[in-house]
């Protein structure tokens, strides 16, 4: 728990500076947005990250993201939880 609240009041810092640095809060918001999405997206919050391809499966790796997600959410298991299983079984076919 210690590590997700240090990583979000570094990650606020940083914004809090950004905001300092550019003029307008649209801008701001454009940069954020921007480093937030590819951050979350590419991380191990969505997918198991033995079931990507390479390349990516390296991204997800050195993300900043993907380190307190396993320690906070998924300490003593790596995949999916069962009802995510279920849910996609139940709603795809697989």
């Amino acid at each position: 728990m210690l590590l997700l609240v240090a990583f979000s009041v570094s990650l606020s810092w940083v914004w809090t500076t950004l905001a300092l640095l550019m003029r307008s809060p649209g801008a701001v918001l454009g940069v954020t947005q921007a480093v937030r999405y590819p951050l979350s997206f590419f991380s191990n919050i969505f997918v198991v990250p033995a079931t990507l391809p390479g390349p990516l499966r390296a991204f997800v790796d050195l993300n900043p993201v993907t380190h307190p997600v396993m320690r906070r959410f998924l300490p003593e298991r790596v995949r999916r939880p069962e009802w995510v299983d279920r849910l996609m079984a139940e709603y795809f076919g697989d």
